[in-house]
């Protein structure tokens, strides 16, 4: 029974964190419009910051060379860093990148996100390559692996409250309706005297500080991270995940990751194989999701949760 309800709580673990992760995305894409195809780029900054501060500092053995690694800062210490550095890097990368626009924008973030991947497997001075940064350290250790992992659990979930507060203020304020403006049109909002590359860059660096975050809760919660775990498939299945619960809504956002995450990708890690065909059963929940995103495209192609149409008070 405890096994089963620590499979539980680590599934739920896992949605909470990519909730955040598609929360980010849904601040560049749902609200503002950019076409941003390397989410899991900020990711892995956050990831890898948090866990270059926070590992005790210790000596190892890379690849035949020894390396320095670890300055032993707290873990809030390591998430607010991770969100620092991930905000930093969107920031500089968005002075050329945000002029881009559609296709041209996606291809560029894409391209970013691979560079960093690959830089965490070339730096092995910094990341410690492909064998990664393992022994990372995760809050409230030291109880029953049930408690740790519920524990752990609860500390995701109140970030990603707090987190969704500050997505749903935001888009409620002014600032919301001015990014949701330049979303809808460029051209008459910059005519409204609005700064538009200045919200882009806002939005942007935003998206990079939430991305970062969740990073730092996923490298804590798995205890290690490698480059491969940042793989563009990551950003395929958020934006998956955004578009099923519906774009531009954060209770969507969070909806449609629990869908797709929650069920189908983690839910299902464990479904017994067929003798003789091993990856039969993670061929087939590829499949699924990619049947499950064209039956929304289909028929709800708004999401499970439209974005609220804007009402305007008669007289006006």
């Amino acid at each position: 029974m405890e096994g089963f309800l620590t499979f539980i709580i680590s599934i739920a673990t896992i949605v909470a964190i990519y909730s955040i992760l598609t929360l980010a995305l849904n601040i560049r894409w749902g609200f503002t419009g950019l076409l941003d195809f390397g989410i899991v780029g900020f990711f892995a900054i956050g990831a890898y910051t948090s866990a270059i501060l926070t590992s005790p500092p210790s000596e190892e053995l890379v690849f035949g060379v020894r390396h320095s690694l670890g300055f032993g800062v707290p873990f809030i210490g390591g998430v607010l860093a991770a969100a620092a550095a991930a905000a930093l890097v969107a920031y500089l990368i968005g002075i050329p990148t945000l002029r881009l626009r559609g296709d041209y924008l996606a291809i560029m973030t894409i391209g970013l996100s691979e560079i960093f991947r690959y830089v965490a497997v070339n730096e092995k001075w910094l990341t410690r390559g492909s064998q990664g940064i393992r022994n990372l350290p995760r809050p409230f250790s030291g109880y029953s692996t049930l408690l740790d992992s519920l524990f752990y659990f609860l500390l995701v979930l109140a970030i990603l409250f707090l987190l969704y507060l500050i997505s749903q203020r935001m888009y409620n304020s002014p600032l919301g309706r001015v990014l949701k403006g330049i979303r809808e049109d460029e051209t008459v909002t910059e005519a409204l005297g609005k700064r538009i590359f200045h919200f882009r860059m806002l939005a942007f660096v935003s998206g990079a500080a939430f991305a970062g975050v969740a990073g730092s809760l996923w490298a804590h919660y798995s205890g290690s991270i490698m480059p491969h775990e940042f793989a563009p498939d990551i950003t395929f299945l958020i934006w998956v995940s955004l578009t099923i619960g519906g774009s531009g809504n954060n209770k969507g956002a969070i909806l449609g990751t629990l869908v797709l995450i929650g069920l189908f990708q983690q839910g299902t890690r464990f479904l017994p194989t067929i003798e003789g065909y091993t990856y039969l059963v993670p061929g087939l929940r590829l499949i699924v999701i990619g049947f499950l995103l064209i039956l929304c495209l289909r028929f709800r192609p708004q999401g499970l949760i439209p974005e609220k149409a804007v009402r305007m008070e008669k007289g006006l």
